[in-house]
């Protein structure tokens, strides 16, 4: 029978601001974060439970000479899915990743998403990686905040010789969403992708 080894506890606080002059607006924003997680480990599995919190700001009031939007922030790597990205955004989420002897990886992500502003946009989009392209776009927020309740499950089995399997699927779909898409504003994907390294 074997035994976890003493839990390893990470708090991470981490804050942004921004000010300055936005063309002809003074620009007043910023954004914070809070993480914290536990670690099992305990053969054959290890255990990793995350948790947090993010918030960036949006603009609430856009006559009143005030950029508040926290800009130019593309979506974290941890997130798979890129429908929206750290602007005007609020996200309320819980991790699970189980580990199996090394080769079989487990995760699941639930994220409970809104808008920071309901008088701003949802923006989604990478950032400025090309020059002739800015690669952020808005969405009507509609006067909703809700923007979605993410759930996402993989699993990855790495095989000998860096092959591995993976399997991923979500769901997302909320207010925001509902507004711009009243038809079908739940969005599913699912794959299943085989890797190579060499």
């Amino acid at each position: 029978m074997a035994f976890p080894t003493v839990p390893a506890q990470l708090t991470c606080w981490l804050g942004a601001l921004q000010s300055g002059r936005w063309g002809a607006l003074t620009q007043r924003s910023g954004a914070a974060a809070v993480e914290g997680g536990i670690q099992l480990v305990c053969q054959p599995a290890a255990t990793l439970v995350r948790a947090g919190y993010f918030y960036s700001s949006g603009d609430n009031d856009p006559s009143d000479g005030v950029h508040a939007l926290l800009c130019c922030l593309p979506r974290r790597a941890s997130m798979r899915v890129p429908f929206f990205n750290e602007m005007n955004n609020r996200d309320l989420f819980a991790e699970l990743i189980l580990r199996v002897r090394n080769n079989l990886t487990f995760r699941t992500d639930v994220h409970g998403l809104w808008l920071a502003s309901n008088h701003d946009l949802w923006y989604s989009g990478g950032g400025s990686f090309q020059p002739w392209t800015f690669c952020f776009t808005g969405r009507p927020s509609n006067n909703s905040t809700g923007l979605a309740n993410l759930y996402d499950i993989s699993a990855d089995y790495k095989w000998t010789h860096g092959v591995s399997l993976g399997l991923f699927w979500i769901r997302q779909g909320h207010r925001v969403i509902e507004s711009i898409y009243p038809g079908d504003s739940n969005g599913m994907l699912g794959f299943v992708e085989m890797n190579y390294q060499f």
